[in-house]
């Protein structure tokens, strides 16, 4: 992974890395309130050997002897003698048991020197057992390094001696819990924990979650990106209810990308379908239809979706009739052409559900339909099942100039597309491009779509549409004169 893909992770899991930050500094701050406070008191020792001559050599043995010294009283310093001795001359109604873990000896590299410290929740207490534990080890030291007993010396001279440098101090400050650093550690943690899950998150995660990853697995350009609005299931029009949301601007930006999708090879039909259900197309479609009507494109609109039609209830239009009766050949094709938004586009309807929606869409009639409408139109978009649960939109591929695959964000799964474009690729359809809808939106609107404020709504548009001339739409006598840009050439 790249520092991209990492940066990625972090922004598609930034709720999971704040969550776990906010438990680890609320752990933190919860283990520093409950702990106890515990303060330290410390000695320093110089420890030194008796050397037996005055010579250099004396003095540099009896150095080397006291540093190997040291490191042995580092083991004898929590012994239970000195302990016992401690606990005795501390005059405190303790147990040696007490001083257990809570002594801390510490013997500098290449020194003589030793630092013994003792922890207690008492700041005075810490003194005075600090001070029993140094001079109980003193005298224990005294007895192990005493030499033999002569008549000239009945008690015996030390051959090592430890000396203390300063006496205990009561400590001030505790040394425990330290209230910044149990802090920085549980932010850390939280940050390594909620970054680490995010990441394995997103390992496991096998869905779409960026406009890289999808191109990655299509081969194809994403030809828009649409973010979410909570709008959209009660408004799913939404180019015709806010026009300034940076929904409206994503749709506008794919009318521009699909117009230039390929200059060599126009589509007149196009297709958009999706792998599964709830991805978005049908939304995709409508307010496609409107932003390509509203640049001066005569636009048509076929619910090709014979099993849960949705344009009819988006468009508020007569479902009753539709495709499905112009394909059954009960009806003529400009008699199921209904106008939407002021005759700016004109809908047909998906019709009666038939019982086999494959052999109908995948027929010759339907190809006549689509050869029909492409004459009179400059564009036709045709709604359609998903790809994967049946083979309506795999058949009716075929027969468009191109389709567009719309893809949800978090929710269709790498697999999913992958053999959506299978299916399409063993038509063979012509696949323009992808649309990501339902992408998080970063920002807000006023950020980014300020010079939208005084864009027109869809009936100032509507309104200034000049009038067309009745001649040249003859064969559609059921299309009003009024068409947008002098009506449809013939």
């Amino acid at each position: 992974m790249n520092f991209r893909q990492y940066f990625r992770v972090l922004r598609e899991g930034w709720a999971l890395v704040v969550t776990a930050l906010l438990v680890g500094l609320s752990a933190a701050a919860g283990i520093t309130l409950l702990s106890d406070k515990q303060y330290a008191a410390d000695v320093t020792l110089f420890v030194s050997a008796q050397s037996t001559g005055s010579g250099l050599d004396d003095a540099y043995h009896g150095i080397l002897l006291s540093q190997q010294k040291v490191q042995s009283y580092v083991e004898l310093m929590n012994s239970e003698r000195v302990r016992q001795d401690a606990v005795r001359a501390s005059g405190l109604n303790l147990t040696p048991d007490y001083l257990e873990g809570k002594i801390t000896t510490e013997a500098k590299t290449d020194t003589v020197v030793l630092t013994v410290k003792v922890r207690d929740e008492s700041p005075e207490r810490a003194r005075i057992l600090t001070d029993a534990v140094v001079y109980s080890f003193i005298r224990l030291v005294g007895d192990l390094e005493r030499t033999e007993v002569s008549p000239t010396n009945p008690g015996g001279t030390p051959s090592v001696l430890a000396r203390v440098v300063a006496p205990a101090e009561r400590p001030i400050d505790p040394v425990s819990p330290r209230p910044l650093l149990n802090l920085i550690l549980g932010a850390s943690l939280g940050l390594v924990a909620g970054y680490g899950a995010a990441l394995l998150r997103h390992i496991l995660d096998t869905t779409i979650k960026s406009g890289e990853s999808l191109q990655e697995v299509t081969g194809t350009p994403v030809l828009g990106s649409v973010a979410f609005d909570e709008g959209f299931p009660s408004r799913p029009l939404i180019l015709h209810e806010d026009p300034k949301s940076p929904g409206s601007e994503a749709f506008r930006r794919l009318r521009t990308n699909l117009q230039f999708a390929d200059l060599d090879q126009p589509c007149k039909t196009v297709l958009l379908t999706s792998a599964v259900p709830g991805e978005g197309k049908s939304t995709t479609l409508c307010n496609l239809a409107i932003t390509l009507a509203q640049s001066g494109k005569r636009v048509a609109v076929v619910d090709a979706d014979l099993r849960q039609p949705r344009i009819d209830d988006y468009f508020g239009i007569e479902g009753g009739i539709g495709l499905t009766n112009v394909l059954l050949g009960e009806l003529e094709l400009d008699t199921v052409l209904q106008p939407w938004g002021g005759h700016l586009f004109d809908v047909i309807g998906s019709g009666p559900l038939p019982p086999n929606p494959s052999e109908l869409l995948g027929g010759q009639h339907m190809a006549a339909v689509l050869a029909e409408l492409a004459r009179r139109y400059d564009i036709v978009l045709i709604d359609s099942p998903p790809l994967l649960p049946v083979a309506d939109a795999a058949a009716l591929a075929s027969q468009t100039d191109g389709v567009l695959l719309v893809v949800r964000y978090g929710k269709t799964s790498r697999r999913q597309v992958t053999d959506a474009m299978a299916a399409l690729t063993a038509v063979p359809a012509r696949v323009l491009g992808t649309v990501l809808t339902m992408v998080p939106e970063v920002g807000k609107r006023s950020d980014y779509y300020p010079y939208y404020e005084d864009s027109p709504r869809l009936e100032d548009v509507v309104r200034n549409i000049p009038p067309a001339d009745v001649k040249q739409v003859a064969p559609v006598p059921s299309r009003p004169a009024d068409q947008a840009d002098g009506g449809p050439d013939r």
